[in-house]
């Protein structure tokens, strides 16, 4: 069990090039640990070179309407979030690769994660944010719900791998 000054010292920051092998490992830790969650394949992304995810980095820096979010307790990486503003004819975001540690669920690291997402979105002029949750991702759903994001139509996915499931695409409205 952690204690609360532990938890208080918990740092949310933006993305740095110099976090690129932090992402590379939170992003295959997440793949193997939930791999229906991320509609990505574990052996293709295992498969990437370090220089494509700097690459990956080097885009999300020089996207002022992108970020990811890292969450660190002392030296360590507990979690992270990606976030995207797109501006079609009217501002949306989208929130994306959502991941904290198993031993870092319950004590508030998500929620700080998810509200940096949705004031960045903001500060961007987003009127609403949306997210994905698989069907099976019981936990997470109930998570977003407590968080204001409310379950929209079920959309079937046809995934890389061997699983066709449902996700659920969840929105909030983040400016009245």
């Amino acid at each position: 069990m952690m204690d609360n000054n532990y938890m208080r010292q918990v740092e949310i920051f933006e993305i740095r090039s110099e976090d690129t092998e932090t992402y590379r490992q939170l992003r295959l830790e997440m793949i193997r640990q939930f791999p229906l969650s991320y509609g990505v394949d574990l052996d293709e992304l295992e498969q990437r070179s370090f220089e494509w995810f700097e690459n990956d980095v080097s885009k999300i820096l020089h996207n002022p309407d992108a970020n990811r979010f890292f969450a660190r307790a002392g030296e360590l990486m507990v979690g992270m979030v990606g976030v995207i503003v797109y501006r079609n004819n009217y501002t949306v975001s989208e929130i994306g690769s959502m991941y904290v540690r198993e031993n870092f669920h319950g004590h508030g690291v998500g929620g700080r994660l998810l509200e940096r997402a949705v004031d960045f979105s903001k500060q961007r002029g987003a009127l609403s944010t949306s997210l994905w949750v698989h069907e099976n991702n019981r936990a997470a759903i109930q998570f977003y719900e407590t968080h204001g994001f409310h379950v929209c139509d079920p959309v079937v996915i046809k995934k890389r791998f061997d699983d066709n499931g449902v996700e659920f695409k969840m929105d909030k409205v983040i400016v009245e």
